[in-house]
């Protein structure tokens, strides 16, 4: 399927070179999802954050997840 509104990873998507590839940090055709478990270890972003962090880092930039296991916290406006 085409990224995009109706696509599960939203219209942006950046995979992540751990283990198999399979984690990403992607959006959602879901935004009530973003901060819940609902994956099998992708982290979901808002549609403004992850197009603004995809057009920020490039290929190979290093990425480092801290206390993955910490609460996630929403912003102000939620």
């Amino acid at each position: 399927m085409p990224a995009g509104p109706n696509n599960p990873l939203g219209r942006y998507a950046l995979r992540l070179a751990y283990g198999n590839g399979e984690y990403l940090i992607h959006g959602t055709s879901a935004p009530d999802s973003v901060g819940l478990r609902v994956s099998s270890g992708c982290m979901r972003m808002n549609a403004a954050d992850i197009q603004s962090l995809f057009n920020q880092v490039k290929s190979g930039t290093p990425v480092r997840i801290i206390n993955p296991a910490g609460q996630v916290r929403r912003g102000a406006g939620r």
